[in-house]
């Protein structure tokens, strides 16, 4: 029995590791040539074979293969030390493109991680949209999804899980402050496009933009938020960069392109020293004052704009140093539709300024008030870096 058990064990061992070592093999040879000699290679294939045995024949439990290789495939993306380099399975691919195009079919919320509570927030519902009309509140925490739980579960498996097509119902238990056990919701999904540009005009003829984050709708919601404002006149331009944690180059290159002169927005360099410009119009130059809002959540894309606006002396920067996120990452999908997001590029701001690590110091620094957080004053009297924005652009239009 026991040596049944043993050759069972052994069997299931070396299929659970087949497709790792195969996966190994492939990287070795196409992806990563010439960075392993055979001798190496020999002793990685020996100690994967050691482990699938141990693991096989001695594991306490049944080990689930699909979970044994999905792990391999994020160590294998995670071993490079980049945390922006990432694998995605299927799921969380899927998740993670449709979160880039701005479009979905969902129920119309924002989210946010409760690091407290390990779970999924929900910090805000659109007006109107399904999750209201099913009686989903702001602070609610999403507890299960279809009656799966979502304790501790991932962002994106959460989205994943809350998403799909349009015209079905997904059942969302959410804990709440006042109620002793979760609160189960009916929710219709609808074809939602997220609201990542938010403008209006404050007064004076003065424009107000704020860009949430660069998703491939942002470039036409931008564009019409700013004809939308020329239309009534604008004399002078807000816009406001801060927690934009940034998103697709292409986006931000098109929305720059609406705003500087001709030249250059920013240039990539990839290892091999391949550069790649991106630059802009003259024709789209905007003729008004400019001020741009930025702040230490001010990454990626947020900084590429805001560095371009600054070094062609378009406006003036105020707030807070940025992040400071000057490389660029590419996705590719994968044969089975799982995803893996490289670093290949480090971007510069059109002087040759490499931000990575070290941010963009703005022209007038303007910190928030001790304990404020910024979503709950934005725009308003307790906003002083909103409150320097006005000032400012009062200044530049008087001049």
């Amino acid at each position: 029995m026991a040596n049944k058990r043993f050759w069972k064990g052994y069997i299931c061992g070396i299929l659970s590791f087949a497709g790792i070592l195969v996966l190994l093999v492939l990287c070795q040879r196409w992806m990563l040539p010439n960075s392993l000699s055979l001798r190496q290679e020999t002793q990685v294939l020996m100690k994967l074979n050691q482990m699938s045995y141990l693991i096989g024949s001695k594991y306490l439990d049944e080990v689930d293969t699909d979970t044994l290789l999905e792990g391999a495939y994020a160590g294998f993306a995670n071993a490079v030390g980049d945390k922006y380099t990432r694998y995605y399975t299927q799921e969380e691919f899927e998740a993670y493109l449709e979160n880039a195009s701005g479009t979905f079919a969902g129920i119309g919320v924002v989210v946010g991680w409760n690091v407290d509570r390990q779970m999924v927030e929900v910090l805000s519902v659109t007006d109107g949209g399904p999750a209201e009309k099913g009686g989903m509140q702001a602070g609610d925490l999403i507890f299960s999804v279809n009656g799966e739980e979502m304790k501790d579960a991932s962002m994106e498996i959460v989205t994943s899980r809350i998403r799909g097509k349009v015209g079905t119902d997904v059942v969302i238990g959410v804990l709440r402050e006042d109620e002793e056990d979760p609160v189960l919701l009916t929710v219709t999904r609808e074809r939602i496009e997220e609201n990542t540009v938010a403008s209006h005009m404050i007064d004076d003829g003065i424009g107000y933009i704020q860009i949430i984050e660069f998703d491939d709708i942002t470039s036409k919601q931008f564009k019409e938020a700013l004809e939308g404002l020329q239309e009534q006149g604008m004399k002078g331009l807000i816009l406001d960069l801060r927690g934009n944690p940034g998103g697709r180059l292409n986006v931000v290159v098109d929305i720059a392109d609406q705003i500087l002169p001709e030249g250059l927005i920013t240039y990539t360099l990839t290892r091999d020293g391949k550069r790649e410009d991106f630059t802009s119009q003259e024709e789209t130059q905007l003729s008004i004052p400019l001020v741009t809002l930025v702040d230490e959540n001010s990454a990626s894309a947020s900084e590429i704009l805001s560095g371009a606006i600054r070094d062609h002396h378009m406006g003036t920067l105020i707030g807070m140093k940025t992040f400071g996120k000057g490389i660029v990452q590419t996705t590719y999908s994968l044969t089975d539709e799982s995803g893996l997001k490289v670093t290949m590029a480090r971007y510069y701001t059109p002087n040759g300024e490499f931000i990575h690590g070290v941010g963009i110091e703005p022209d007038i620094t303007v910190s928030l008030p001790e304990n404020v957080m910024l979503d709950e004053v934005r725009g308003t009297e307790k906003d002083t870096q909103y409150a320097a924005a006005l000032e400012e652009i009062h200044r530049l239009i008087e001049e």
